[in-house]
């Protein structure tokens, strides 16, 4: 395994790879259960936060193609030898599509697995050929091909808005690294919107990078402030209680819990396969599964928290499923409290396009 050059090298990719895995989450709720790639998350990042993801990000710079990406592409660099002249990557997928249809087009009893290969293929098409974020890989893969039923409405540079009923909207919202003067205290915001009954709910989260096991006071950033932040202007505020003032509901659904802390795994070398076993647990119940060090730091630890956290796929379809996230509350509310903690700026609306699109 490759090591790091230096700490502030290692700080730099951990930064990143907490970033990306808030990127990730943000595509996440399009999926319904399916999990976003890394590869199109990367994608997507470079689009929304090109500060971060360039050509000088560490991240940016050492993730690879697909696997089936880069085959065709040997396939095509082995033809050019055999044939003596340039043979593109995209003239061997052609005719590799060009064969599927045909062999899908006879009378064989069974040809779902030729579809397959065929979408598949088709896909790596879609790679080769770069087009704008919204057309690409992101939606050819995660949503166009594997029909998760959810209809992206717009991806924008800090938000993508999904349509998941008659009436439904979801946002997620990325708070954006340079937007320093957000007091919010979160990273991430889930929201969903009632359009009939003009109401709105959300859920907001705080990433923070951790060894898959431990995440120590004394080692996350702000951790302490940021959290307070999340406590003061969110549950000192009552919005995880319903209209009638408690923190449950009379149908089935978790507690009211709008507030999360999402450990991230860190990456422990700079070729580290790309994984996270994010879990998020509410902010509410962080202090009694803490446990504290001779020295007094806090420290919280994965075995401790267990029963009080949701992985990160349960939590987006619970959301989904309004199973989880703030009580419903109006429009005017949620803009009051966003542009008090300068997430939305005085003369923004929190879901213009929306009420403007036909749906």
């Amino acid at each position: 395994m490759e090591e790091f050059e230096n700490y502030d090298e290692f700080k730099k990719m951990q930064t990143e790879w907490a970033l990306l895995n808030l990127v990730r989450e943000l595509r996440g709720i399009s999926n319904k259960g399916a999990t976003p790639t890394y590869y199109s998350a990367i994608k997507l990042a470079t689009q929304i936060v090109p500060e971060i993801f360039n050509e000088k990000s560490l991240i940016v710079q050492r993730h690879h193609e697909p696997d089936l990406v880069r085959s065709f592409r040997q396939k095509a660099e082995a033809q050019s030898k055999l044939e003596g002249r340039i043979v593109e990557a995209v003239e061997i997928v052609d005719q590799e599509i060009t064969k599927l249809n045909q062999q899908i087009g006879t009378d064989i009893i069974n040809n779902d697995l030729l579809k397959k290969e065929l979408d598949k293929v088709q896909i790596v098409r879609s790679l080769l050929i770069p087009r704008n974020v919204q057309e690409d890989y992101i939606l050819e893969h995660d949503v166009k091909s594997f029909k998760f039923d959810i209809q992206p409405i717009e991806i924008g540079t800090k938000h993508a808005d999904y349509k998941v009923s008659e009436n439904r909207i979801i946002r997620v919202r990325l708070i954006h690294p340079n937007d320093g003067e957000q007091s919010m205290g979160a990273d991430l915001i889930y929201e969903q919107y009632d359009q009939e009954n003009k109401k709105v709910r959300f859920t907001m989260i705080q990433y923070k990078i951790w060894d898959g096991e431990l995440l120590y006071w004394s080692q996350a950033k702000n951790l302490d402030p940021q959290l307070k932040k999340m406590e003061d202007n969110l549950c000192k505020n009552h919005f995880c209680k319903c209209e009638n003032g408690n923190n449950y509901a009379t149908t089935y659904r978790y507690p009211f819990c709008c507030a999360f802390l999402r450990p991230t795994d860190k990456l422990q070398f700079k070729n580290s396969k790309f994984t996270s076993s994010g879990m998020h647990i509410p902010i509410c119940k962080i202090n009694g599964v803490t446990e504290e060090s001779k020295d007094g730091n806090k420290i919280l630890k994965k075995r401790n928290m267990k029963e009080t956290s949701l992985s990160h796929k349960v939590f987006e379809e619970n959301f989904n499923l309004n199973q989880i996230g703030s009580r419903w509350m109006s429009y005017s509310d949620a803009e009051k409290l966003y542009k008090e903690h300068k997430i939305l700026e005085d003369d923004e609306r929190i879901i213009i396009h929306v009420q403007e699109l036909e749906l």
